[in-house]
């Protein structure tokens, strides 16, 4: 499917992306394959949404319930306290 910056845990050779499914919005199942023909390891991952680093410019505020980076909250005015992620 696509490249990933992923090594396998048994050869540590390249890994590319096989497919993935969404959980939520905040999470997805990412399945890998390692390119490495005679390890041929196949395994699971989440990728986890953690927080904005930007605000698009388009948003105008940050969206309710989107983790924001604590140096951007404190940049935007915002309180300190972290919004609780979306199920």
């Amino acid at each position: 499917m696509s490249r990933a910056p992923a090594r396998c845990p048994y050869c540590e050779q390249k890994a590319l992306i096989r497919s993935s499914e969404e959980v939520t919005i905040m999470v997805r199942d990412v399945y890998f394959d390692c390119t490495n023909p005679t390890c041929g390891h196949r395994w699971k991952a989440k990728l986890e949404f953690e927080h904005s680093i930007a605000v698009p410019a388009s948003a105008g505020q940050p969206r309710e319930g989107i983790p924001i980076m604590p140096r951007l909250r404190k940049a935007l005015g915002m309180n300190s306290k972290p919004r609780p992620a979306p199920a």
